[in-house]
């Protein structure tokens, strides 16, 4: 697990060129990580020079506190899907079986005096 420190990289990735051979098409990229210090409190927002073309790149980084508190947040998301998903299997689980008195549909095998006559 990456720790959440005081200072954030970005990465940038840059199309630098394109090559056909034939009837495929390559894309070549370049990527580049800038690195932002974190503020003390809050958000911090601004522009970084791309080292590859020169444009300004907007970005946004946000305080330790606040990074570690998003990253709960979606941590606390993403086990709350689960949880819904399993309980959702469950649920759809029991009905099935409930319905073909407890034996898989797929499974069930008529009894065998069906067979005989």
């Amino acid at each position: 697990m990456q720790q959440v420190g005081p200072r954030v990289g970005m990465r940038l990735i840059h199309m630098t060129h394109t090559k056909h051979r034939g009837s495929d098409t390559y894309h070549y990229y370049r990527l580049r990580t800038a690195w932002v210090d974190r503020p003390p409190e809050g958000v911090r927002t601004g522009s970084l020079r791309c080292a590859t073309c020169g444009d300004m790149v907007g970005f946004r980084a946000r305080s330790r506190a606040r990074a570690k508190a998003r990253r709960l947040l979606w941590r606390a998301l993403g086990l709350i899907a689960t949880a819904s998903l399993a309980v959702t299997i469950m649920i759809t689980a029991r009905m099935i079986s409930s319905v073909s008195g407890g034996a898989s549909p797929g499974l069930s095998c008529p009894p065998l005096s069906r067979w005989s006559h």
